[in-house]
C-alpha cells in the first residue's frame, strides 16, 4: 500500500483551501507570490490525483472517513474510478488554467491578482470537494463554495 495514499485523499481537498488564505496573507506583502501559491496548489492537487487514481485502479475504490465517524453521522470521501478520472480531468485543468492564466490576470485585473488567485483556489476546492465527497450534504457544502 502507498504510504502518500491515505493523505492524499484529504491533501486533494485541503491543499486549495488552505492555500485561498495563504494567498491573501502572503499576497498582501509579496504581490508576486500569489500566482506562484496557486501553481504550487494546483500543481500539488494534481499529483495527488494522480496518486489516488493509480491507487483505486490497483486497489479498488477507498472510502475515506473523517474524524473517525461512521457515515451516515460523518462526512466520508469515496474515490472510485470514475471520480478518481474526473479528479485529474479537474486538477490537469485547473493546473493549465492557472499556468496560462499569469500574463492575462495582470493585464486584465491590474492590482487584483491577490483577490483572483484566492477566489481561484476557492473555486478550485470546491471542485474537488464535489469529486471526491460521498454524500449530498457535502456535496451541497462544496457546491455552496
Amino acid at each position: 500500500m502507498n504510504t502518500m495514499q491515505p493523505q492524499a485523499v484529504i491533501l486533494i481537498v485541503l491543499i486549495p483551501l488552505m492555500s485561498s488564505y495563504a494567498v491573501p496573507l502572503l499576497g498582501w506583502r509579496w504581490r508576486g507570490s500569489a500566482y506562484f501559491i496557486a501553481l504550487i496548489a494546483t500543481g500539488a492537487s494534481l499529483v495527488c490525483s494522480l496518486i489516488l487514481l493509480a491507487t483505486v485502479l490497483t486497489q479498488g475504490t477507498i472510502h475515506y472517513h473523517l474524524g473517525g465517524w461512521l457515515p451516515p453521522w460523518g462526512i466520508e470521501y469515496v474515490i472510485d474510478p470514475l471520480n478518481g478520472f474526473v479528479g485529474v480531468v479537474v486538477c490537469v485543468l485547473s493546473f493549465l488554467v492557472t499556468l496560462a492564466s499569469k500574463e492575462s490576470v495582470e493585464k486584465e485585473l491590474p492590482g487584483k491578482k491577490v483577490r483572483f488567485y484566492a477566489i481561484y483556489l476557492l473555486l478550485f476546492t470546491g471542485l474537488m470537494g464535489m469529486v471526491v465527497t460521498g454524500d449530498v450534504f457535502n456535496l451541497y457544502v462544496f457546491l455552496e463554495i
